[in-house]
C-alpha cells in the first residue's frame, strides 16, 4: 500500500512540476510577444511621424509654389 501511495505521490509531483514548467514557458512566451509588439508599435509610430513630416514639407512646398 505504501508503494502505491509513493507512486501516486511521485506522479502527482511530476505533474505539478510539468504544470509549473509549462506556466513558466507561457509567461516567457507572453513576455517575448509583448516585447515584439511594443517594438513594432515603436517602429510604426516612427514611420508615421516620418510620413507626417514628409506630408507637411510637401504641403509647405506646394503652398510656396502656388503663391509664386
Amino acid at each position: 500500500m505504501n508503494r502505491l501511495r509513493g507512486s501516486v505521490d511521485e506522479e502527482k509531483r511530476s505533474r505539478e512540476e510539468t504544470e509549473e514548467t509549462m506556466i513558466e514557458m507561457f509567461k516567457e512566451m507572453i513576455s517575448k510577444i509583448k516585447g515584439e509588439i511594443d517594438a513594432e508599435k515603436g517602429e510604426r509610430e516612427q514611420a508615421e511621424e516620418a510620413l507626417l513630416s514628409l506630408l507637411e514639407e510637401t504641403c509647405a512646398k506646394l503652398n510656396k509654389s502656388v503663391a509664386i
